[in-house]
C-alpha cells in the first residue's frame, strides 16, 4: 500500500469521514488537529517526530479553509494578510518537498469565503499542485445549499468518498513541474524543554489514540524566556491546557472550549496577552513579537485583559472558568528572509472565482 500524509483540521480528524476513506487503500499518517489553520500544517511539516513519515509519503494532503474562515470570522479575527502570508509559507514548503501534492478544498460559505479559497487556488496555481476543489464541484453541480446543511464539518460520508477516491487513484497526483527559484524563511521549532526555565515546572504527557505530547505548565512564581532565537518571530505556539491533575479532559467540547487560561508574552515593546482552552491546539501569535533577551514568557497571573483571542476559547460564557495555569507545548518561530519576495492580497480576486489550471485540477475524482 502507498503511504499518506494528512495535514488539517478536524474534518480530517473525524473517524468516519476522510481519514476512513483513504485507509481503505493507502496507509495514512494522520497529522490534523481541529480549530487549527495552514500554519499548523506547517508547524507539523517541520517538526521532528514527522520526517519520516514526510519522507516516505506517496502523497501529502492538506485541508484548511473551512478552519481559516472560521478563525478570521468567529471570535479571533484571524487577518486576510496573515491567512495568505501563512498559506505562501505552507505551499512554498510543499513544493520544496518534491513530492505528489494534494490541496483539498472542503465546500464552505461564509464571510470572504471566495477570497480565501481563491488564496488557495492562486498557489495552487503558482507552485503547480494539485488541487480537489469540491467547493467549485458544489457550485458547478448547483448544491450549494446541500453543503451549506453542514456548516463547518461536512458530511462524512460524503468525506469518506472523496477520501476514497484519492487514495484509490494515488498515481494520477505527480510532483510539480514548475521550476521556481525560492528564497526560504528559516523555521524553528522551540519548546520549554530547550528554553531557559526560570522556577520549578511540573511536566505532562497527555496521550491518546492520536496524539502524545509533552507539557510545561506556567503558573504563578515561574517563566520561560529564549536561547539563541535572535531575529526571529514568534508566530504560533502550540499549547494543550489539561486538568489540575495533569489529565486529559473528559469535559465535552462546549464546556471545555469555556475553561480557559491566558499566556503573557512581554518584553520592552509588547505585552501580548492570548487565551487558550482545555482542548489540544495550535495557534497564531498574531502580533508576531521578536524574540530578543529580553522577552518573558508567563502565565497571565494579573489577570491582564486579553489582546489576542482564539476561537475554540469561549470567555463570554457565563459558565466560564478560568484556569490557574497554562499548559504549553511549543512554540513556532520564523526568521524572515529579505529575499523571498511575497505575494499580496492585490493578486487575489474577491468577486470572481480564480479558475484551476487543467494540468493540476483532480476535481473529476470528486464522487
Amino acid at each position: 500500500m502507498k503511504n499518506i500524509v494528512l495535514l488539517g483540521g478536524s474534518n480530517s480528524v473525524m473517524v468516519n469521514g476522510l481519514q476512513k476513506g483513504l485507509r481503505e487503500y493507502a496507509n495514512v499518517t494522520n497529522l490534523a488537529l481541529g480549530g487549527t489553520t495552514s500554519l499548523q500544517n506547517l508547524y507539523e511539516l517541520k517538526r521532528e517526530k514527522n520526517q519520516e513519515a514526510i519522507q516516505n509519503a506517496d502523497l501529502i494532503i492538506t485541508e484548511s479553509v473551512i478552519n481559516e474562515l472560521d478563525n478570521h470570522n468567529i471570535r479571533e479575527n484571524l487577518s486576510l494578510d496573515i491567512i495568505f502570508k501563512n498559506l505562501q509559507f505552507l505551499y512554498i514548503t510543499l513544493y520544496k518537498l518534491k513530492k505528489p501534492i494534494c490541496i483539498l478544498i472542503l465546500p464552505y460559505r461564509f464571510k470572504n469565503y471566495q477570497i480565501v479559497i481563491n488564496m488557495h487556488r492562486f498557489l495552487a496555481n503558482y507552485y503547480g499542485l494539485n488541487i480537489v476543489d469540491m467547493q467549485k464541484h458544489y457550485q458547478n453541480n448547483e448544491i450549494i445549499q446541500f453543503g451549506n446543511k453542514f456548516g463547518g464539518h461536512q458530511l462524512a460520508v460524503v468525506n469518506r468518498n472523496v477520501g476514497k477516491e484519492i487514495a484509490k487513484n494515488i498515481d494520477i497526483f505527480k510532483i510539480s513541474k514548475k521550476s521556481l527559484d525560492i528564497n526560504m524563511p528559516e523555521f524553528k521549532i522551540v519548546t520549554p524543554e530547550n528554553m531557559q526555565r526560570n522556577g520549578n515546572f511540573k511536566i505532562f504527557n497527555p496521550n491518546n489514540s492520536m496524539y502524545n505530547e509533552i507539557v510545561y505548565r506556567l503558573e504563578k512564581g515561574n517563566s520561560l524566556s529564549f536561547n539563541d532565537c535572535d531575529g526571529y518571530e514568534i508566530i504560533g505556539m502550540h499549547s494543550w491546557n489539561l486538568e489540575n491533575s495533569g489529565e486529559i479532559t473528559k469535559l465535552g467540547f462546549g464546556i471545555a472550549t469555556a475553561h480557559c487560561a491566558s499566556i503573557h508574552l512581554r518584553n520592552k515593546n509588547n505585552s501580548i496577552v492570548k487565551p487558550t482552552s482545555k482542548l489540544n491546539i495550535f495557534c497564531e501569535i498574531q502580533a508576531e513579537p521578536k524574540v530578543d533577551s529580553n522577552l518573558i514568557v508567563k502565565f497571565n497571573d494579573e489577570n491582564l485583559d486579553n489582546t489576542e483571542f482564539y476561537v475554540n476559547s469561549h470567555l463570554e460564557k457565563p459558565y466560564k472558568i478560568i484556569l490557574s495555569y497554562f499548559d504549553l507545548i511549543a512554540f513556532f518561530l520564523c526568521k524572515p528572509n529579505s529575499k523571498m519576495k511575497l505575494f499580496d492580497l492585490s493578486v487575489i480576486p474577491t468577486d470572481i472565482d480564480i479558475e484551476i489550471d487543467k494540468d493540476i485540477d483532480r476535481s473529476y475524482l470528486i464522487p
